[in-house]
């Protein structure tokens, strides 16, 4: 119950800091891409050619501010490709080569279908790689696709619940074809991609449909003061499963023997992302601010004795399908009894199914 009272008589005292917290590597989350492709007939009259239908998507996730492609870019030999014929291949080199340098964590490549039509793609993003970017072909055509460019996901700390994108026609540059199916004629030199605007289509629209980014499952390991790795995550956020969180203190800042708690709650801190530091509970030194990471109420869970190396607590993830989307707040605890406390770094665990 000490520590209870010691977390909740910290909450009122106004002369605490705030400070926003900051995402920690660990952190990732699950998104589903929907792609619901309305163009037809009925809802594009005169805009609608035979056999109309979008390439395989292609995309990757990367790190914010890297592009595929962009408005007022010249597109690569990968985007030519894709807008004109539908290729994936010239491009999936690209998304590799910035893979290799760092840029890129991962491909993303779906299959061509006919319009209408309604489409999913599921991907993961990660603290580094947090943004999206996501093309696909409109054919038949000269050069046009629809997609997305450096879609950011993690915003301000905080993993975004659902973004979504209309499907504008873009023009690559590349052909200068005015019609569904004109002929070749290439553009030389190359334009800026821009929206549509000098065939069928005027400012990219009306708009082919929507790309809808839900996120299904997330965990965000986040926090200010402490050295990396007080706080670790093993496991997939979803119902049933089973999380190991790792509590460590790498500057050995606490005593051998001490107690571990993993403190649980459904209620997020009040100003969360942000956090109240706690002077003397950090474990960047003995006497290093700590910080108030999780709501109120909470429960404690109580894990083995801190013997000098990280110390592992098991937490079993509910089943209900009721509560995917549920978000939870973990945060550890060292109780050096008579000597110190100390708070790691949190974990933010949004259940998926």
């Amino acid at each position: 119950m000490r520590l209870r009272f010691l977390l909740a008589l910290a909450l009122p005292f106004t002369l605490m800091p705030l400070l926003e917290a900051a995402p920690q590597d660990g952190s990732r989350a699950s998104y589903r891409v929907t792609i619901d492709l309305t163009w037809s007939a009925a809802t594009h009259p005169g805009l609608y050619p035979g056999n109309a239908h979008v390439s395989p998507p292609i995309g990757a996730t990367h790190v914010p501010g890297f592009h595929l492609w962009q408005p007022g870019g010249i597109a690569t030999g990968g985007i030519e490709s894709m807008a004109e014929t539908g290729s994936t291949g010239p491009l999936s080199n690209e998304i590799h080569a910035a893979i290799a340098s760092g840029d890129a964590g991962a491909r993303l490549l779906g299959n061509t279908f006919g319009a209408p039509a309604l489409r999913t793609m599921d991907l993961e993003v990660t603290k580094q790689f947090s943004a999206v970017s996501l093309v696909t072909m409109v054919a038949p055509s000269p050069d046009w696709f629809v997609g997305c460019d450096d879609v950011q996901l993690l915003e301000n700390g905080v993993w975004v619940e659902t973004v979504t994108i209309p499907l504008l026609v873009w023009d690559a540059g590349t052909d200068s074809g005015a019609n569904f199916t004109s002929f070749n004629q290439n553009t030389s030199p190359q334009e800026p991609i821009a929206l549509q605007d000098g065939g069928p289509f005027r400012d990219g629209g009306p708009a082919l449909g929507t790309m809808t980014f839900s996120r299904r499952s997330s965990l965000l390991v986040y926090g200010s003061f402490n050295p990396a790795g007080t706080m670790t995550v093993a496991g997939e956020p979803t119902l049933g499963s089973t999380l190991s969180l790792t509590l460590d203190d790498p500057f050995s800042v606490m005593g051998v023997g001490s107690q571990t708690i993993l403190v649980v709650s459904a209620v997020r801190s009040p100003i969360f992302p942000a956090r109240r530091s706690l002077p003397g509970f950090g474990l960047a030194s003995p006497t290093a601010d700590g910080e108030l990471l999780v709501g109120m109420p909470f429960q404690r869970r109580f894990g083995p004795a801190y013997m000098g190396g990280p110390v592992t607590h098991s937490f079993d993830l509910p089943s209900d399908p009721s509560l995917a989307g549920t978000p939870l707040f973990l945060q550890g605890v060292f109780i050096e009894p008579g000597v110190k406390f100390g708070l790691t770094d949190a974990v933010e665990v949004v259940l998926g199914n």
